[in-house]
């Protein structure tokens, strides 16, 4: 049986950064750049709404909402369908970067049918797990209204736990359809749920590690963004200040917290050009190990 080594696989990602920190910094940029076109034409409302909630507390007036949803739902739509579409292009850039590592051209990045059927395994990947999580969600709601009285909270605390692993293990078995879809340029899903039979456990000790970088990996930007940010302290309101601040209007509370938007953009940036090669890159890595030599189109057709 075709296995892989587990610690190649977790660090490729990190293997990557360090071999290709520049194209790394293009993807992480490409991304702050789509979040702002995105985001921009909607901050007067999403500022709006910001106030309002701080103004009303945790329960706004429908009411108050009501003219706002337009623009709201517009916003979500087109970050979804964006974040969707240009995430299978960042992927297949990390992909070709593990697979075809001297086809480097523009960071890897390239707009071909592969793309769009990555972006298409990607949706229904998607779709699949959502309804799983769903279905279950139903069961743990009748479990509850039968339990019912004291064993409720325990019987929600299993059930969670359950649920989660239940989620954690679809993707991890569905985790191979990305780089499969890639290099065949063809739709596989399922067919990574035979590919990651027999070592699922390999693979939930890599999903371990990659949890365990990017804690670290949070952990330096939250230090890194403390440290800098205490040198705009006097000049930004104070956290007791901050509920009122933010309840005044937005043309107020925006340019005194734009310093802090600014760093905030920052280290975003930072982050995704350090966690998009190494939440991507190792998936890649597991299956150019379990297909090893052989042609894929000719194993999974």
């Amino acid at each position: 049986m075709a296995s892989f080594n587990i610690e190649d696989s977790a660090f490729a990602g990190v293997s990557l950064l360090g071999r290709r920190p520049v194209a790394a910094l293009i993807w992480a940029l490409l991304w702050a750049v789509l979040v702002a076109l995105v985001t921009i034409p909607f901050m007067g409302v999403l500022a709006d709404f910001v106030t309002l909630v701080v103004r009303s507390g945790q329960h706004p007036d429908p009411n108050a909402i009501l003219p706002m949803i337009g623009g709201l739902g517009a916003f979500a739509l087109l970050s979804g369908i964006f974040s969707l579409a240009f995430g299978a292009v960042i992927s297949c850039a990390v992909y070709r970067a593990i697979l075809t590592p001297d086809d480097s051209a523009f960071a890897y990045l390239r707009l071909s049918e592969r793309e769009i059927m990555v972006l298409l395994v990607n949706f229904v990947k998607a779709v699949v797990i959502g309804v799983a999580n769903f279905g279950m969600s139903i069961v743990v709601g009748i479990f509850l209204v039968w339990a019912g009285g004291a064993a409720h909270g325990l019987v929600s605390f299993v059930a969670q736990i359950i649920v989660t692993g239940v989620i954690f293990w679809l993707q991890l078995r569905l985790s191979l359809s990305g780089p499969m879809t890639f290099t065949e340029g063809k739709f596989r899903l399922f067919e990574s749920w035979t590919m990651t039979r027999g070592v699922t456990l390999r693979l939930l000790v890599v999903g371990i590690i990659l949890a365990l970088i990017v804690l670290v990996v949070y952990l330096a930007l939250v230090t890194l963004g403390a440290l800098v940010g205490v040198g705009l302290w006097n000049s930004a309101p104070r956290p007791a200040d901050l509920q009122s601040l933010l309840a005044q209007s937005p043309s107020v509370w925006m340019p005194a917290l734009s310093s802090f938007i600014a760093l905030g953009v920052v280290l975003v940036t930072i982050g995704g050009a350090i966690l998009t090669p190494i939440l991507n890159a190792p998936w890649a890595q597991v299956y150019r190990s379990l297909a090893g030599g052989a042609d894929p189109a000719e194993t999974f057709s």
